[in-house]
């Protein structure tokens, strides 16, 4: 009886469908029918008895366009498709993948960047495509109450495609929160939005929706989703965390109580591998951008040149290198670090004739020559060249620096020879043992070749043999280059003193360059005290790059908050603390000439990311608080014309289908901006007391609170005595409410902030600095209007604030920020009252 009925069955639905007018199959289509059919009749042959015939009575049957909805209990197996639909090719049988529906997606999914489709951090613009006009950037002022998002916001547009491959997130439709701030997964309703603040010129459009709140089950997983890196990290499917509130923080601050020494407002600056800068030598379009970007920096940025590709030159620098740094001198009137080789015994050549086109091209806009590159990394360990000899160890090194320096320097009568005979060969060191740094050279041995290999093709250099061998080619082929090789001499070889003598400037260095601030105090005194009668060390300099956070991330599946760790990063500011006590003993000063968040490029998502920025903006601070002179954050190559550039680079060099080379803004460089608002001005600012009030604070120590005084604000238009308040919230999920309790009379306060995009501190993109941003810019000039928030002060002792210009015994000025949601940054400033 059950085969009768299905039998039954089949060919009443036959004749209702052969009623229905057809279109004509293509042969295509005939095959796949045919498939179908056949499919179905074995479908219909293994039905079991016992299952219910009813359920065969709902298939899906697309009537005078519409779709009938499948039966949910239906068996999909059970489940006979129209023989009349096409189906493609290699799903005969199954049923037709559904398509999107537009305008119906979360506006999570709406507003989430673009997944690239290779490692490249920026592909760079379409061939051919014709320069875009500057999207207006979605921003509104944040609140201070930072309200939460209504979880009913409308559905936004599919994101635009900007120059550099970075997708711009769409405006959305009606008001929009005032903070990307996360909705939690609950039913209560969200609080009221703030008014927004009133700015000059035209209102500003609304920020995009803030994603809605992951389910409680994503969020269990969190741990998991933040263990992905590299490859396996999806950030189309990333969500941050669901805020949540860590309570109150509440900070004292004692502007007469300095606790640091001026900070030199061209105290950030940044550091370029030989060759990075190159093609702004003869592209002036592409010069006056970058050079709206190193403005931002301050008046005199320094910018170092070299790194790893100092010590594997084959050749001295073109001239387009030397002219386009000449022209960010003219422009910006830039300063320069210039690193000089010394791995290779035959190094001194080299560095004559660098010295010389220096003098020549910049003059006294070299502050300094920085001999040699992380001598702890190079192949042959730490050492020196006694001679035709490699002689291992610290004290060896040293010796061979100096040396190497004095044939530089000529020191005249009194030679560092007497200095350097009496160092062991053994002195010091940074402490690692020699099978540690075995098992760490080993494990980054492919990365270091990869990166020298991409630093000579980028420099046009043999992609083989060793720097000494590509020297000695070199020069054979260039006769303009002297070999003279250590030791030799030549009637032109005082020609770089000379020659820097006229510039008015003496040939001084930087050393040793250390690849991380874990050098002992001893062995950095020891190199600064060698040959100081000499007087041609210009300072000491070591790097950083927090190896532990990349630790973190990949071994422990820390995510973002592993790079943001506050344990390594008060770790790393209290040795370069005690560093800066070794130099200053021996009257140097300490550079960290080389520095950014993970080593060998950066580390794809992490340090391309908006914690990055923080992770930035957060060491220089720390740096600088040290006591360090100035941090140089490295770009590497920072881009090429096949598309692509290291991770952490702030700003990289795109090119367009002319040829021509244009900054693309990253998310790291939002804490570069930051950092230089809040140290601007006369050069006078330095660190304030500033405690936690332990009694009335619960938030954690991820809030950071850094307190400055200074002179005139110029972008703010605030001239006189000034204090800036910095506060960084670096958690991943807690909010605060923070309160700044400073001494003294101080008058109304102006707020920017930093904010991030849809995904939090893991985004790329809808990143804003004073409601303003990069996105869609060709020039280096950020786009929108500049959005500053007033901050009205509390006189909490009811004493007349303008008495008292900024001081007054018993009086005291509170500034309220309220509720800072996770990842949000902001710098106050006012003025005395």
């Amino acid at each position: 009886m059950q085969q009768q009925r299905v039998a039954q069955q089949q060919r009443e639905r036959a004749r209702r469908q052969q009623q229905q007018p057809q279109p004509q199959p293509q042969p295509q289509q005939q095959q796949q029918q045919q498939q179908q059919q056949q499919q179905q009749q074995q479908q219909q042959q293994q039905q079991q008895p016992q299952e219910n015939p009813q359920q065969q009575q709902q298939p899906q049957q697309q009537v005078a366009g519409k779709q009938a909805p499948p039966s949910s209990s239906a068996s999909p197996k059970l489940v006979p498709m129209p023989i009349r639909l096409s189906l493609p090719t290699g799903s005969v049988g199954a049923a037709p993948a559904a398509k999107p529906t537009p305008s119906v997606a979360s506006p999570a999914v709406s507003a989430a960047p673009v997944k690239p489709a290779t490692a490249k951090p920026d592909a760079g613009p379409v061939p051919g495509q014709p320069k875009p006009s500057p999207v207006a950037k979605p921003v509104a002022a944040p609140a201070l109450s930072q309200p939460k998002p209504s979880p009913a916001a409308k559905p936004a547009a599919p994101a635009a495609k900007v120059p550099g491959g970075s997708p711009k997130p769409p405006a959305a439709a009606g008001k929009a929160p005032a903070a990307a701030a996360k909705q939690p997964a609950s039913s209560a309703k969200p609080k009221p939005e703030a008014k927004p603040l009133k700015s000059p010129g035209p209102p500003p459009a609304p920020r995009p929706p803030a994603p809605k709140a992951a389910p409680a089950a994503q969020r269990d997983a969190s741990a998991q989703r933040r263990a992905w890196w590299g490859e396996a990290f999806d950030l189309d499917q990333y969500q941050p965390p669901a805020e949540v509130d860590a309570g109150r923080l509440v900070i004292t601050i004692e502007p007469s109580e300095a606790t640091s020494k001026a900070i030199p407002e061209s105290f950030l600056g940044t550091s370029h591998e030989w060759g990075a800068l190159e093609d702004l030598g003869s592209d002036p379009d592409g010069a006056a951008a970058f050079s709206n970007i190193f403005r931002a920096l301050g008046r005199s940025p320094v910018l170092r040149i070299g790194g790893h590709s100092q010590e594997v030159l084959a050749a001295a620098p073109s001239e387009r290198a030397w002219r386009a740094l000449a022209g960010f001198k003219q422009s910006v009137g830039a300063r320069f670090i210039i690193g000089l080789p010394l791995a290779e015994r035959e190094s001194v050549a080299m560095s004559k004739r660098m010295m010389q086109d220096a003098a020549r091209w910049l003059g006294d806009a070299v502050i300094a020559f920085e001999l040699g590159n992380e001598p702890d990394m190079w192949l042959r360990r730490t050492g020196g060249w006694d001679g035709a000899t490699w002689q291992r160890g610290f004290g060896a090194y040293v010796k061979y620096f100096h040396a190497t320096a004095d044939k530089l320097a000529e020191c005249g009568a009194r030679s560092a020879a007497d200095s350097i005979a009496a160092i062991s060969n053994t002195a010091f060191g940074d402490g690692i043992n020699e099978a540690d740094r075995d098992a760490f050279e080993r494990e980054r041995a492919d990365t270091l070749k990869a990166q020298q290999e991409y630093l000579l093709a980028a420099m046009g250099a043999a992609p083989s043999g060793s720097g000494h061998l590509r020297r000695r080619l070199a020069a054979a082929a260039n006769g303009t280059i002297p070999l003279l090789g250590d030791g030799s001499s030549s009637s032109s070889s005082s020609s770089s003193s000379r020659r820097l003598q006229q510039a008015g400037q003496k040939p001084l260095f930087m050393g040793p360059a250390w690849h991380n601030v874990y050098l002992t105090p001893e062995s950095l005194a020891l190199q600064g005290r060698v040959a100081k009668d000499c007087g041609y060390m210009h300072s000491l300099s070591v790097h950083y790059y927090c190896w532990k956070c990349a630790e973190a991330i990949r071994q422990r599946g820390a995510g973002i908050g592993g790079l943001l760790d506050e344990g390594e990063m008060q770790a790393a500011a209290a040795q370069m603390g005690r560093l800066v006590a070794a130099a200053e003993k021996e009257g140097l000063p300490l550079r960290i000439s080389e520095a950014n968040s993970i080593s060998g490029g950066g580390m794809k998502w992490y340090s391309e990311s908006y914690g990055a920025a923080l992770w930035t903006a957060d060491f220089a601070f720390e740096a600088a608080r040290a006591g360090v002179s100035g941090v140089n954050m490295h770009w590497g190559i920072g881009g090429t014309a096949t598309g692509g550039g290291p991770a952490y680079t702030g700003v990289q060099t795109n090119y367009l289908s002319s040829g021509r080379p244009y900054p693309s803004v990253h998310a790291p460089w939002y804490g570069y901006l930051l950092f230089s608002h809040a140290t601007q001005g006369d050069g006078a600012a330095r660190f304030v007391k500033a405690t936690r009030d332990a009694g009335r604070s619960s938030c954690g120590a991820a809030i950071k609170v850094f307190a400055l005084k200074g002179g005139d604000v110029p972008s703010m238009g605030q001239v006189g005595r000034s204090l800036r308040l910095v506060v960084i919230n670096k958690d991943e999920e807690k909010a605060c409410n923070v309160t700044l309790s400073a001494a003294g009379a101080w008058g109304d306060g102006k707020a920017v902030w930093l904010l991030p995009g849809a995904k939090g501190l893991m985004s790329k993109v809808g990143v804003t600095f004073r409601a303003q941003h990069y996105e869609g810019t060709l020039d280096g000039v950020i786009a929108g209007t500049a959005l500053m928030q007033p901050v009205a002060p509390v006189n909490v002792a009811g004493v007349d604030r303008g008495s008292g210009g900024g001081g007054g015994a018993g009086v005291r000025t509170e500034y309220t920020l309220g509720r800072l949601a996770p990842g949000r940054a902001v710098v106050v400033t006012a003025l005395a009252a």
